[in-house]
């Protein structure tokens, strides 16, 4: 499994922090897709221009990463590429948040360029675009849990959820 996968996967599904803002979040509140900004408008560009790419991401990935309302990583063109093509191919997917006792699925969508994410039960209760809880693209990335991905949304007749939920959490605690 990719290193980008796991440290995501580890972040994401095990951070109580952000269970706990999955469950304060307002899924009524509406949604409007994120619009596009600039790199100029995001960061001082001056600051990172005699940087080398890998100085980018460390810089990139620190920042965020004692951040509670923001998960971040970076990608590589192909890396970019490959993710956007997987996530035309199969736009759906879900994925379990662990609790101290148990967990709750929540649901991820591709859109427009987005990965949206929501409770699963929300959107079986009204499958209109809800508030996002989290983006994500993890499971789209990594090559072992893309199969799991493809087959929820090609072959979903053949998608064995208790194993693919078993497989990730081993992952996650290793």
């Amino acid at each position: 499994m990719s290193s980008i996968a796991l440290r995501l996967g580890r972040r994401v599904l095990l951070s109580s922090r952000h269970a706990r803002s999955f469950a304060n979040s307002n899924a009524d509140a509406g949604f409007s897709y994120p619009g596009a900004r600039s790199l100029e408008q995001i960061v001082k560009m001056e600051l990172l221009e005699s940087e080398q790419a890998p100085k980018i991401r460390s810089i990139w990935e620190e920042f965020h990463a004692d951040k509670d309302d923001a998960v971040a990583t970076t990608l590589d063109v192909s890396e970019f590429q490959a993710l956007v093509k997987r996530a035309e191919a199969a736009p759906y997917f879900i994925f379990p948040v662990y609790r101290q006792e148990g967990f709750f699925n929540m649901l991820c969508q591709f859109q427009q360029s987005c990965f949206l994410i929501t409770y699963l039960e929300a959107f079986k209760e009204n499958p209109a675009p809800r508030h996002p809880a989290l983006p994500s693209h993890s499971s789209y990335q990594d090559d072992q849990l893309y199969e799991h991905v493809d087959m929820f949304n090609n072959k979903p007749d053949q998608f064995d959820f208790e194993a693919y939920r078993v497989m990730l959490q081993n992952t996650t605690e290793a």
